[in-house]
């Protein structure tokens, strides 16, 4: 038998599916974690994210206060609207509260940290122990 045959013969056998991460729907919530939210420091946008839940009988709106944790945000807009502030005001305020914040754009090049200063002094941070905190990951062109 060639070695052509051998690889089709190899395809043909039959390959139990690894069913470890399937789950149900009632598992899948059972191993869910906690979900909660991450405050942005950006007012009024906190309470736009919410989850609803049972209460008795009727369902209920209950705020995050914040970006859902583990959860990815993808900025996107036309220019001059505001994204790069709104993620720039997010790094600085959860860099200022202890957080490793990874800021990853495709804006080139970053102005994030050059422009951290003047965000700090209204914080009342110092501007050290925030860019410790914050990692940068702009596109090379």
């Amino acid at each position: 038998m060639g070695e052509i045959e051998k690889k089709e013969e190899i395809r043909r056998e039959e390959v139990e599916p690894d069913l470890s991460a399937v789950y149900t729907g009632s598992q899948a919530i059972a191993k869910a974690p906690e979900l909660y939210g991450v405050a942005t420091g950006i007012e009024g946008l906190d309470d736009l994210f919410f989850i609803v839940k049972q209460v008795g009988k009727k369902l209920e709106k209950v705020s995050l206060k914040g970006i859902p944790s583990y959860s990815v945000m993808n900025l996107t807009g036309v220019s001059d609207t505001g994204k790069s502030l709104m993620a720039e005001q997010f790094t600085v305020f959860r860099a200022s509260r202890g957080d490793k914040v990874a800021f990853i754009t495709v804006e080139s090049p970053a102005n994030v940290v050059d422009r951290l200063p003047y965000p700090i002094k209204t914080l009342a941070v110092l501007l050290h122990e925030i860019k410790l905190a914050v990692s940068v990951l702009e596109e090379q062109r």
